[in-house]
């Protein structure tokens, strides 16, 4: 899943998040990975163990510094794979993604 055309200053500092969850209910063992990118570049990632509808919770994943954007528009992504390449028995949410500014650097 994708976002194009966030507009973001030059230069400027942000952090990415996104909230997500994940139930595996065909195996209960398998992995499922989240990659949060903001152009290509690596917000967070989150792997999720054989979690079951009882347990299941809301994880945040996003940077733990700022991402320093080059350019004024920008694309921000999430990939979800599966340890076993098999989505049958599989869940997820997905919520809150934000892409803040947290500082900007003058280019000038």
């Amino acid at each position: 899943m994708e976002r194009t055309a966030v507009s973001i200053p030059d230069g400027t500092y942000v952090d990415c998040n996104a909230y997500v969850w994940s139930v595996r209910v065909s195996d209960g063992v398998s992995t499922m990975t989240f990659d949060l990118t903001l152009d290509g570049v690596a917000c967070g990632t989150y792997t999720s163990f054989g979690t079951t509808w009882a347990n299941k919770v809301w994880t945040k994943i996003g940077t733990t510094s700022p991402i320093r954007v080059s350019g004024d528009t920008h694309t921000l992504k999430i990939r979800i794979t599966t340890s076993r390449n098999d989505y049958a028995g599989t869940a997820f949410g997905l919520d809150d993604f934000s892409v803040m500014p947290v500082y900007s650097c003058s280019t000038t």
